[in-house]
């Protein structure tokens, strides 16, 4: 009622925005940046402020994905601050691949790895270098190596475990090669082979046998005096044989064989 004169003041006060807090935690090996900062504490803003977060897997990890309040396998996202959010980034080790190195020796000797006997299969990761070093027994002398099916003369000889390797080292009695005599004219062959083995010149050799690199023995043959024979050998698995070769003297051509 305008009784007399009015002096009047309307205040207005500003309506506060809600703000809410992004909480980040780290699961395995790496970082989170929002808007391009590394994330180091919680992070407040007003709502519907949009945020990107971007997920960086240390070396040798890997990003697996985001969980809590926000649930996606992208590394990039972005979320938008309606409510408080918790959430997760879980990084997961990339698995190296390893290998194996399985290692026979034929005749007397033994195999040193990175200076060590060899005595059971060495399994490594992937890329490892591994030295190999044939050491032959008294009269017996160091012939080749077969890796993975392919000869190799050096020794000692560098490894490097990419795949799963098997490895021979083939001794030879240095004393049987000085008094080989008519034996040294047998010829054996192919090698490898795969459906039969031939020799020929077999004149005074009475007994051959044919076994496997451990000492199992596969055949047994008496020549009964043939000049020439044929040995059968479909049912032998692809590996690596012994054939040895005993003359009426008692005397021993041993060869290495490997079937295809």
């Amino acid at each position: 009622t305008m009784d007399t004169d009015k002096n009047i003041t309307a205040t207005f006060t500003e309506i506060p925005i809600p703000q809410f807090t992004l909480t980040v935690s780290v699961a395995g090996q790496g970082s989170v940046e929002v808007n391009g900062t590394a994330y180091t504490s919680p992070i407040t803003v007003d709502e519907g402020t949009v945020l990107n977060l971007e997920a960086l897997a240390a070396e040798g990890w890997q990003f697996d994905g985001w969980s809590g309040d926000l649930v996606s396998a992208n590394a990039t996202e972005n979320i938008t601050m309606d409510t408080d959010k918790n959430i997760t980034a879980t990084f997961t080790e990339i698995p190296i691949s390893q290998f194996t190195l399985t290692v026979s020796v034929v005749g007397q000797g033994s195999v040193e790895v990175n200076g060590t006997a060899y005595t059971s299969p060495i399994t490594v990761d992937e890329g490892t270098v591994l030295s190999l070093e044939a050491v032959a027994e008294s009269t017996w002398g160091f012939v080749n190596w077969t890796i993975n099916g392919v000869e190799e003369t050096s020794n000692p000889i560098d490894i490097t475990l990419d795949q799963n390797v098997d490895v021979i080292s083939d001794f030879e009695d240095l004393t049987i090669a000085i008094n080989e005599n008519h034996l040294s004219k047998i010829q054996i062959f192919p090698n490898p082979f795969r459906n039969q083995i031939v020799i020929n010149n077999l004149e005074n050799v009475e007994r051959i046998i044919i076994s496997t690199v451990v000492g199992v023995m596969v055949k047994d043959f008496i020549t009964n005096n043939e000049a020439s024979i044929h040995i059968p050998t479909n049912e032998l698995t692809k590996g690596v044989y012994l054939i040895t070769l005993i003359d009426s003297s008692g005397q021993l051509l041993v060869k290495k064989l490997i079937k295809n």
